[in-house]
């Protein structure tokens, strides 16, 4: 089946437990992705509005389930999916870099991905076999950067850097104000399962200045468990969520060694400072959710949202959970959002991205008959329910291409540009009254359907 999306909204403030948050399910534009579970989701400063998605587990047609290498991005805006091609890096500058494009992670699932500014990077998972993906005798990891061409460049460690033990079901957050990634537990190849945590400072290696990129530094991986080893710790765990708030990381549930699900929360303090570093578990005086592994879990404000996953009192084979909750990080309590509908998405392992401040986007999932699924949701704290039927493919994003409008008929023509897949010479008009795009000139047999082909009198693509 082709991908569907879900998208939340939730305000950064004056959520109060009542509010009648909503889903929505929409139906994109175009051809989208294969349903999947297990994949990971980014949102970068560079493509605001778009949202990625990489990897995750697919059906192979026969019953059975493949890692999945595609990158995908959904804008927001036109609702739109396009498969990420990252044969085309080395295009802006007159060549294509056929060296670097042949460079990219293998398929994986159950992997984790952080948005950190311009690019995004993720580490660790499952190939297909099973097998735990690994790389000089530790974690692999690689960069995503979108824009202006697509490219992946794995990790470059400094010489001195150690490499956190490989792994798959961990969970990464980003610390936006200090530049920091941090990365907690997981299960390892032997089906060990983790507490440690590890961090790199983008900061020490200059690569939050607006003229350095993280891909193109060595960085070093630092430990954030706390070297005082008599302290209380979490248990260990995978299938967990975390995220960073005020310079604290905050770790929520997931599955213990004995395959028990939790329900608790965890707060390390001055996570950077291994010797000052400090875990204490949340003792919230409210309602708990229900214990969990495979949910999502994101940061909205001040609070943590939380939704999904697995669990006692799931539906389905999976056992699913379809209740959303919210941690106020300053009152350090729980409270379950109260929807107005009875159509929430009822899955685990969802990949969820921020679009903007008060926007979430989740796709896919595991639903609660344990196969992969393709759902993609809306909500509009404005507005509330409302399902959205736009019709039609649509054409690729581009830059550099020409507009005109058609008072008479209300229609938007546009045409040429320059794309991720190089340059452009179809035409599109979109009929406003409609709310539908059309191919009026394009190249033959594709599924955009254009109206009218290429001709000897067609002009050609622009050249840089």
């Amino acid at each position: 089946g082709h991908g569907v999306a879900l998208v939340l909204l939730v305000a950064l403030v004056g959520i109060v437990e009542g509010t009648p948050l909503q889903w929505e399910n929409i139906k994109p534009v175009g051809k989208g992705p294969r349903s999947r579970y297990k994949h990971t989701s980014a949102s970068f400063e560079s493509a605001q509005g778009i949202l990625y998605f990489y990897g995750g587990l697919t059906s192979d047609g026969r019953g059975g389930e493949l890692a999945n290498g595609e990158v995908w991005a959904f804008d927001a805006a036109s609702q739109g999916w396009e498969e990420v091609s990252f044969d085309s890096f080395g295009t802006f500058e007159g060549c294509i870099d056929t060296a670097h494009n042949a460079q990219a992670p293998d398929p994986r699932h159950s992997h984790a991905m952080v948005s950190a500014g311009q690019t995004a990077l993720t580490c660790g998972g499952k190939g297909d076999g099973g097998n735990t993906l690994e790389f000089s005798g530790g974690i692999e990891c690689w960069w995503l950067t979108p824009v202006p061409a697509a490219r992946w460049d794995r990790l470059k460690l400094q010489g001195s850097s150690p490499n956190p033990e490989a792994r798959f079901g961990h969970s990464m957050s980003f610390d936006n104000d200090l530049k920091i990634i941090s990365m907690f537990g997981g299960q390892s190849k032997t089906q060990t399962l983790l507490k440690d945590c590890w961090f790199i400072n983008l900061g020490q290696t200059g690569a939050n200045a607006t003229d350095v990129v993280p891909h193109s530094v060595r960085h070093e991986w630092q430990s954030c468990t706390p070297s005082d080893t008599s302290a209380p710790t979490p248990p260990a765990r995978w299938g967990h969520g975390h995220v960073v708030f005020r310079e604290s990381i905050y770790v929520l549930g997931g599955n213990d060694p004995n395959s028990n699900s939790l329900n608790d929360i965890w707060r390390l303090t001055h996570p950077y400072n291994s010797t000052l570093a400090t875990w204490s578990q949340i003792m919230p005086t409210s309602d708990l959710p229900s214990a969990r592994g495979f949910h999502a879990v994101w940061l909205s404000g001040f609070k943590i949202v939380m939704h999904g996953g697995e669990g006692a009192g799931g539906v389905g084979k999976a056992a699913v959970l379809s209740d959303t909750w919210q941690f106020n990080l300053y009152t350090l309590d729980w409270s379950r959002f109260s929807f107005a509908s009875d159509s929430v998405p009822v899955a685990s392992n969802i990949a969820v991205a921020a679009v903007m401040e008060t926007t979430a986007v989740a796709f896919g999932g595991k639903a609660q008959d344990g196969t992969p699924s393709g759902k993609l949701f809306f909500f509009d704290m404005a507005t509330g329910w409302r399902q959205e039927f736009p019709s039609g493919t649509r054409p690729q994003r581009r830059t550099g291409h020409v507009a005109m409008f058609d008072q008479s008929t209300n229609t938007l023509i546009t045409g040429f540009g320059m794309g991720s897949s190089g340059m452009h010479r179809d035409v599109w008009e979109f009929s406003i009254p409609q709310q539908r795009w059309t191919c009026v000139i394009g190249p033959l047999n594709t599924e955009d359907g254009c109206l009218n082909t290429y001709t000897a009198t067609t002009p050609p693509p622009p050249s840089l």
